[in-house]
């Protein structure tokens, strides 16, 4: 409801969303104990709320305590696959310890350097793209739109284009950023998809004026489709790239909660007594507050940036039964 409400006949976005927006903010901010804390104050203002059915939003909405819970648990199931608890390895991590890979200390598990966090949030980035991607042809492939859902930058032209680039990326990562894959069968894919590409205005012209359309000057018609075609390739080649970066933010906040936590139990360590709990209770709040809100944030922002730019169109009518009931004297 916040950003759009879905067109009639589309694929429900609602089940990707939600698991999309629960694994980031897990990858973020994993941790046991501050993943319970996250659920337990959702609960607890959840039933406030339903004590008291009149009561306003405070500062934590009925919505956003409605979304803690989930939250909680998604950050303790990664907090469980991390071995963190409020900070602390209490138990042998089951993926990956994050505080030590960050700390530079981590002698097992599958990832030992921060290297290999960005590498699990790109890997995740181009699943996420994907996804928005085959919706798009879904969702055109309903409608009956064949050129758009062939000849389209969200296409599957442009997912081929997408693929063909990772394709060479990786490659060139795997030679040490030394050079690129030099496959035969590379510049005929980019050609030929990039010629499609070109060959997409003339084709939607020519679709336009045979239902009818206004004709218009073969001027007019090479221009625009020139012009199009040209911020086509500037959006699919800079475009994807910039898209699928953009979930490094997501090992960045990760390696942050882990940073501020390592920080945090240093200065307990100076300290000894109350001051040394009273240190690492204030962490861990800060750290749930001013992390879990920019792990809920960035979450928000990939799904409607990177996942929504690829196939959502916010066109819908929200369904609205009439009944005998009315909620303005609630509202009232």
């Amino acid at each position: 409801n916040n950003y759009s409400t879905p067109e009639y006949g589309t694929v429900n976005p609602t089940i990707f969303v939600m698991i999309a927006y629960l694994v980031m903010f897990g990858l973020m901010f994993g941790d046991v104990g501050q993943g319970f804390v996250l659920f337990v104050v959702g609960f607890l203002t959840q039933l406030s709320y339903r004590k008291n059915p009149l009561k306003k939003d405070g500062m934590l909405s009925r919505n956003l305590s409605k979304l803690l819970p989930y939250l909680g648990v998604s950050s303790m199931v990664f907090g469980v696959l991390y071995g963190s608890y409020f900070g602390f390895a209490l138990f042998p991590a089951l993926w990956f310890n994050l505080d030590a890979v960050v700390a530079g200390n981590a002698t097992t598990g599958p990832v030992r350097d921060v290297y290999g966090i960005l590498g699990i949030t790109i890997k995740f980035g181009i699943i996420v793209i994907y996804t928005g991607l085959v919706l798009n042809w879904i969702n055109l492939f309903r409608k009956k739109a064949w050129l758009k859902m062939t000849l389209d930058k969200n296409g599957i032209v442009g997912g081929i284009l997408f693929a063909t680039g990772l394709y060479m990326g990786f490659g060139f990562v795997g030679s040490n950023y030394k050079e690129f894959p030099s496959d035969p069968w590379i510049p005929i894919v980019l050609g030929v998809t990039i010629l499609l590409l070109f060959l997409r205005g003339f084709l939607d012209y020519y679709l336009s004026v045979k239902e009818g359309g206004q004709r218009e000057s073969a001027g007019k018609v090479i221009m625009d489709s020139t012009m199009e075609w040209l911020v086509d390739m500037l959006e699919i080649f800079g475009g994807y790239l910039s898209n699928t970066l953009s979930f490094m933010r997501v090992a960045g906040l990760g390696i942050a909660h882990a940073a501020l936590m390592e920080s945090f139990k240093s200065l307990s360590s100076l300290s000894t007594g109350f001051g040394a709990i009273a240190i690492l209770v204030f962490g861990n709040l800060l750290v749930i507050v001013l992390e879990g809100l920019s792990s809920g944030i960035q979450s928000l922002r990939l799904n409607y940036y990177e996942f929504f730019s690829r196939y959502f169109t916010g066109k819908g009518v929200a369904y609205e039964p009439v009944g005998l009931k009315t909620s303005f004297s609630a509202q009232k």
